[in-house]
């Protein structure tokens, strides 16, 4: 064999060597990118098959509130995948729902003309094993009849099914170019053998250019960024597309360092995956990375780095395949995001199929009702309905679903526990793109604290906050609709109106606690009086109305009032206290007494003061002279004022003893009124009026210097008539018109100071602290003496008694009155006594009637008393007497 024919069949052999050996290459290349392009695809179809589940949820949840940027997931299923970039030309993912055999496409399929029917999905094709539950990957036909590459995945809880796949001819076509190209090099190769001897030099050169072109042109037109590192760690070369993706010029990226664009905090990571890569220890990662562009802004990238050994083994250069998947992830993080704010939200979600079916329910949903939602997955929201509803109800609600899509409003349900509470519902239709409905998707939230506050607020704006009557508003609607119901049915009503008797000395002496706490028991024990249909209402105060409805004569309303003075005869026992109160009843009758309810209201109230002119505790129907009695209330006010410039107030004096040994102390000024036409009344015919009227402060002041000229007057006799005990109401000591009247008064008569003793109610010194601590203090500075009144009545701070400049405590006459006769008073007078004596005061006490009483209070210590059993109050007179009896000496 001659030279030229053992270089041919040189050539040829190295041919054949070189077809074969890059066959070898080439096919485990294809199984390498084939086992590359199933992971992706899992990883894909996987990833989606988590999510999509979530992310519909949170979009019917969106649209259920009407809100914008809802998330549409099967619009966001189908949008994420439309850049396909790194699963071909061919790449599809498909989605599909159905139970069984019936089976429907959710994203029409890719390569399908848009006129075109759906073609069926076979029992044997891998959309079909999806949709029933079953998962793997395969090599089969699709809807074209053409061979692919398949990943099939079934949603999670749903009848969803998912399948990526991509054409194996697309897979296959470079490594059958490459196999071509292999081929016809060979070819070329035994072909050069003809002409080795001819044709060395250009056709040599010219196919290493044409593969070096090619070669190029695939490198700079890929879809994805592609570039060489050498083994030290820096960028060899880069493709357009890379430096598109990272944002750098070409010539700034080559001998750059790749770790250089990765994020501070993803640095790390790539840099041990790159080293691991040249040591040997792995020939390939890819890894999904936050990259830094040049212009400062971030993106996910995901890269495939693959290590190119020489033909001894030494790494000769990387190959890095990079992809933006920025978007990608970020659809995914919307995804997530979705179903957290599906699992967060506040508000009870529940999702179900056409049928009412519960597909699923969010954590919102089981802390309301108390249902997990294993036990609720399959059934219908029929479990939670409460009975209140009749079924038109529910009837007219889904007929306004299917008409307009959605149904609001609200309805009461019932929880696990059996608990019945109202919510706020709202049921929305999830449509398909095309209008084909797929969901309903119901919001629901417990509205049972809103009720309550509505309630409540209804209320306040109705009824009385301390009793919880109906005020003045409602009474006035109540009795309008009463007196329109009578008009009509020719029948009567009963207006009431009751007034507690002296409910003001229970506020002054005991407190407003203590008041409050028997105005509460007041109209519960005149709620039980009444019948269902009638209205018991407090207007203010201590005033109080009734509604009696349907009453055929006056008698009705009579009989009512007797039981309610009745009733008040029993003792009101709260607070450690017991007390006996009256009231006045006045009545006025529909439509004896008037048509309109202003009107009967105003006469009922005459009637009212009718009763307490006549004595309290009692009632008085309506009459047309009651008019005069207004008057009359108004004449007493105009009386009052002349009685103080006429001189027809006088003083009476009621000695004080000392109990240990009898002697006079002193007196207390009792305040009289020598009326023209009534004679002589004491404080309680008038002193309600003057307190209204503000006279009050005048009389006081009269009684403070009228007094004290007269003390002053004795003493310049050379009498003893000892300490003059002089009462202060409540408004004086709020007015600094009486610290200057005693200033005044002390001067012009030079008494001396520690004879004058002010008595106050011990009720309004307790709760005014401030203002009396300041009146005291300066009373105190004068000289004078500080008794508390009541003592026993008005709970008394031991702090502030100690601060307060008091001398004496007077024990009110309620405590003596029964103290021969029940413990308990007697227990009291005796804590009371040992309390004045350990803070070094006075105990005096009044009402002493009997000698038992009296022996008893000297037992204890008591120092002074006053009483019917020693003196009544005498006049002026009959008090000088007094002082110039025979035994006037022994008064100090």
């Amino acid at each position: 064999m001659n030279a030229y024919k053992r270089v041919t069949w040189l050539i040829a052999i190295m041919g054949v060597v070189s077809l074969f050996t890059g066959s070898i290459a080439l096919a485990v290349s294809y199984q390498a990118a084939l086992e590359q392009q199933r992971q992706r695809l899992s990883e894909a179809v996987q990833a989606q098959a988590r999510l999509l589940l979530a992310a519909a949820q949170f979009d019917r949840f969106i649209q259920s509130q009407q809100l914008d940027g809802g998330l549409d997931a099967v619009g966001q299923f189908s949008s994420a995948h439309k850049d396909l970039r790194g699963f071909g030309q061919t790449g599809e993912f498909i989605l599909a729902r159905g139970n069984g055999d019936d089976i429907s496409y959710l994203i029409r399929p890719r390569f399908l003309a848009s006129n075109d029917p759906s073609p069926p999905i076979r029992p044997d094709s891998a959309l079909y094993r999806a949709v029933n539950g079953e998962s793997g990957d395969a090599i089969s036909l699709d809807y074209r009849g053409h061979r692919v590459l398949t990943v099939y995945r079934p949603v999670p809880g749903t009848r969803l099914g998912i399948v990526g796949k991509i054409d194996l001819a697309e897979i296959q076509a470079p490594f059958l170019r490459a196999g071509l190209y292999a081929a016809l090099a060979a070819m070329a190769l035994i072909g050069l053998g003809t002409v080795l001897f001819h044709r060395l030099g250009d056709p040599i050169v010219r196919g290493l250019v044409e593969s070096e072109e090619r070669f190029r042109s695939t490198f700079e037109h890929a879809g994805v960024g592609i570039a060489h590192v050498n083994p030290e760690g820096r960028w060899l070369r880069v493709n357009q597309r890379f430096c598109d993706i990272v944002g750098y010029e070409r010539e700034e990226l080559v001998g750059m360092p790749p770790a250089t664009l990765c994020h501070p905090e993803d640095r790390a990571s790539q840099q041990l995956q790159t080293r691991q890569l040249l040591q040997g220890d792995r020939d390939q990662y890819d890894q999904e990375l936050r990259y830094v562009r040049r212009d400062g802004n971030e993106l996910w990238g995901h890269i495939t780095v693959s290590m190119v050994r020489n033909r001894k083994g030494h790494p000769s250069y990387l190959i890095a395949v990079l992809e933006d998947i920025s978007e990608r992830k970020q659809a995914a993080d919307r995804l997530r995001q979705a179903a957290s704010v599906f699992a967060a939200t506040n508000e009870g979600i529940i999702v179900t199929d056409l049928q009412g079916n519960i597909l699923s329910v969010n954590r919102a949903f089981t802390d309301i009702t108390g249902y997990k939602e294993k036990e609720v997955l399959g059934k219908t929201p029929k479990i939670l309905r409460s009975g209140r509803h009749p079924e038109p109800f529910y009837e007219a609600m889904w007929n306004t679903i299917q008409q307009e899509g959605r149904w609001q409003g609200e309805i009461w349900n019932r929880n696990l526990g059996g608990e019945i509470y109202p919510e706020w519902l709202t049921v929305n239709t999830v449509r398909e793109a095309d209008g084909t409905p797929i969901n309903y998707v119901a919001v629901f939230s417990d509205i049972s604290a809103l009720k309550k506050n509505e309630e409540q607020l209804h209320l306040l704006a109705h009824h009385d906050a301390l009793t919880g009557l109906p005020n003045r508003l409602l009474f006035n609607l109540r009795l309008e609709h009463a007196l329109q119901r009578a008009k009509r049915n020719h029948r009567k009503v009963g207006v009431l109106f009751l007034d507690l008797d002296r409910f003001k000395n229970i506020n002054d002496s005991l407190g407003h606690p203590v008041g409050d706490a028997l105005l509460q028991e007041v109209a519960k024990r005149l709620q039980s009086l009444v019948r269902q249909e009638d209205t018991v209402a407090r207007l203010g105060g201590d005033e109080f109305t009734i509604i009696l409805e349907a009453i055929h004569q006056s008698e009705d309303t009579a009989i009512l009032a007797r039981k309610i003075i009745k009733s008040f005869a029993d003792s009101f026992d709260m607070q450690g206290y017991t007390l006996f109160v009256s009231t006045s009843v006045g009545i006025s009758l529909y439509p004896d007494d008037g048509e309109i309810g202003a009107e009967l209201l105003r006469n009922a109230d005459a009637a009212m003061y009718q009763s307490k002119e006549r004595g309290r505790n009692g009632f008085s129907f309506y009459t047309p002279e009651l008019t005069t009695q207004v008057m009359n209330r108004i004449r007493l006010e105009t009386e009052l004022h002349d009685a103080l410039q006429n001189g027809e107030f006088e003083i009476h004096y009621q000695p004080i003893v000392e109990l240990s040994t009898g002697k006079t102390k002193g007196a207390e000024a009792l305040l009289r009124w020598r009326h023209p036409q009534r004679g002589l009344v004491g404080p309680n015919y008038f002193l309600e009026t003057a307190q209204d009227t503000g006279k009050i402060n005048d009389i006081g002041q009269w009684v403070v210097r009228k007094a004290c000229y007269q003390w002053s007057e004795w003493l310049s006799l050379g009498l003893s008539p000892g300490v003059l005990s002089v009462n202060v109401s409540p408004a004086q000591l709020q007015s600094d018109a009486l610290l200057h009247c005693i200033r005044q008064t002390l001067e012009e008569t030079q008494m001396p100071p520690h004879l004058l003793n002010l008595e106050l109610k011990e009720g309004f010194v307790m709760r005014q602290e401030n203002a009396t601590i300041q009146m005291l203090n300066a009373l105190g500075e004068l000289g004078v003496t500080v008794c508390l009144d009541d003592f026993g009545t008005g709970c008394s701070s031991l702090q502030l008694l100690r601060r307060l400049p008091i001398s004496v405590i007077k024990l009110d006459r309620c405590f003596v009155a029964k103290l021969d006769s029940d413990p308990d008073h007697e227990a009291v007078a005796r804590a009371v006594i040992a309390l004045g004596k350990s803070l070094h005061l006075s105990v005096f006490a009044q009402g002493i009637e009997t000698e038992a009483q009296r022996d008893m209070l000297t037992r204890q210590g008591c120092d002074t008393g006053q009483g019917y059993l020693f003196h009544p109050p005498l006049t002026l007179d009959a008090y000088d007497d007094f002082l110039h009896f025979p035994n006037a000496e022994e008064m100090e």
